[in-house]
């Protein structure tokens, strides 16, 4: 890209309103609860909610659709999609894998969830 165009800015930094620091697909499977807000206890419920939103199912929403991530309201999940997504997640499992439990993180967040 020549230096005098100007790039899209994809992501404009972890200051940004809503922004969230997305976490590895490794070992997915132990890291519930899911979501930014903890709001689902297992991987499909995370799937159902990205399969009602492509059917714009509006309640199981807290906001209006319309108000939602425009890339997130493009997805098309279909219930055949959720199995085998599922199946992959699982495939990035390892059995050995560091299960400690720190004492902060650098957002200061509490460690677990509210």
């Amino acid at each position: 890209v020549p230096h005098n165009e100007k790039l899209e800015v994809l992501d404009d930094g972890f200051e940004s309103r809503h922004a969230f620091r997305t976490p590895s697909l490794r070992n997915l499977r132990v890291t519930a609860p899911y979501m930014h807000n903890g709001v689902f206890s297992n991987l499909e419920k995370v799937l159902e909610f990205y399969e009602d939103m492509a059917l714009e199912n509006a309640d199981r929403f807290s906001v209006p659709f319309e108000q939602l991530d425009e890339k997130a309201r493009s997805v098309s999940l279909k219930t055949q999609d959720i199995q085998p997504i599922l199946a992959f997640l699982k495939s990035l499992d390892a059995e050995r894998f560091d299960q400690r439990i720190p004492d902060s993180v650098p957002s200061g967040l509490p460690v677990g969830g509210s």
